[in-house]
């Protein structure tokens, strides 16, 4: 029986980290899709249903934290798959990154 590749959502802002994370995960065999904003992610989120999700904190329009808390409210109806979600940022401390 095959396995199934794990999934990754990147939801970035900019386009370099997009492509960095897509073909180093890629590379390892995982299935990538990316989002450039925050709305595009939960659609994504929605349709792709990912295994991980790495979201940038701070994006134009709707931020990391606004895709976070309105991801939080529908997982509740999500009986598919547990979710896990990596957030941070670049000028956070090391102990203020967390993951869900």
């Amino acid at each position: 029986m095959p396995v199934e590749k794990a999934r990754i959502l990147v939801i970035d802002d900019e386009k370099v980290i997009r492509d960095s994370c897509n073909r180093i995960f890629s590379s390892e065999g995982y299935e990538v899709r990316s989002a450039e904003n925050g709305d595009r992610g939960l659609e994504l989120f929605r349709e792709f249903h990912p295994d991980l999700v790495l979201v940038d904190l701070k994006m134009p329009g709707k931020s990391g934290t606004e895709v976070l808390k309105d991801r939080e409210g529908r997982a509740k109806c999500s009986q598919d798959r547990n979710h896990r979600i990596c957030y941070g940022s670049i000028c956070s401390r090391v102990n203020e990154k967390g993951c869900l």
